[in-house]
């Protein structure tokens, strides 16, 4: 409480930022984001069951897509994983966000966290501002960001804007709009490429015209099965209904992948101890076990 009062103090005091220590790193935050108030109040692993689960699947070399990358807590997690060898993509259209992660990139001289300041759709196009349309990007509406901002932005789809690779996780969090990001990935999704997808689903899709059950029914089309992460047991928890388990975040694995992520999550491809131990308890998890 003292730590979450303090960083609301420094909100209405000043807008220097502080660099965090964060995974082996430094993470660059502002007193105005909300995701660098939880990373100071409760800790690295603020979304603790998301991402332990991270840490737990991720390997050196992985290849990893973040949409809606925010100020980079999942896009530098998944870097301090991945290692120099691996990849990062991260999409972000908040400016003030970006450019907060872009300094926390070169800040730690990252070389392989790409920042791509780009909308993704479920087509590409070139946005026109016009404010008295509920354009199908009305999620990149944030408090600051009007549309004549947003003239001349590209939107792509994912499976057109970055190399043709195999990328070993993507996450995506905007807002409800997930469920059309992912229809401009199908072309990868088809060929259970990537194999994991994390799905933050903490707000509704349906002003988007796509209900919670339409969008799974299209990942099931995929042969993505939905699941919750289990950490303290490094389990998945395969379920038709995932909004039943306490967090918002799903968990979609392609049907043939599961074996190679529960041995990920297991430790066995590389001989991991997996023995509970003091560090694995969460400082703050939000959800109820399972």
């Amino acid at each position: 409480m003292l730590r979450s009062c303090f960083w609301g103090l420094r909100r209405v005091l000043t807008e220097q930022p502080r660099d965090l220590r964060y995974h082996g790193m430094k993470l660059r935050c502002y007193p105005w984001s909300s995701v660098a108030r939880r990373i100071a109040t409760f800790g690295t692993l603020p979304d603790y069951r998301e991402m332990s689960f991270l840490k737990d699947y991720l390997r050196r070399d992985d290849c990893a897509i973040d949409v809606g990358a925010n100020i980079g807590a999942y896009s530098l997690l998944a870097r301090s994983l991945v290692g120099d060898a691996g990849r990062i993509d991260a999409f972000e259209v908040d400016q003030r966000a970006r450019l907060s992660l872009v300094e926390s990139t070169l800040m730690n001289r990252l070389t392989n966290l790409h920042v791509h300041p780009r909308a993704v759709g479920a087509t590409s196009r070139v946005l026109e501002g016009d404010s008295s349309r509920q354009d199908e990007l009305i999620h990149v509406r944030m408090d600051r960001l009007h549309w004549g901002k947003l003239n001349g932005m590209n939107v792509v789809r994912l499976d057109e804007a970055l190399d043709e690779r195999d990328y070993a996780l993507l996450r995506v969090s905007l807002n409800g709009y997930e469920p059309l990001a992912l229809r401009g990935a199908t072309r990868w999704l088809r060929k259970g490429n990537p194999p994991v997808l994390m799905i933050d689903m903490q707000t509704s899709s349906k002003r988007y015209g796509v209900s919670l059950g339409q969008f799974l029914d299209e990942l099931k089309a995929l042969d993505y099965q939905t699941a919750v992460y289990a950490p303290e047991h490094r389990a998945l928890c395969f379920t038709a209904k995932p909004w039943l388990s306490s967090g918002c975040t799903l968990i979609a694995i392609h049907q043939q992948a599961i074996p190679m992520v529960r041995n990920r999550l297991l430790g066995v491809d590389e001989g991991i101890d997996v023995s509970p131990s003091a560090e694995s308890k969460p400082i703050h998890s939000g959800v109820a076990p399972l």
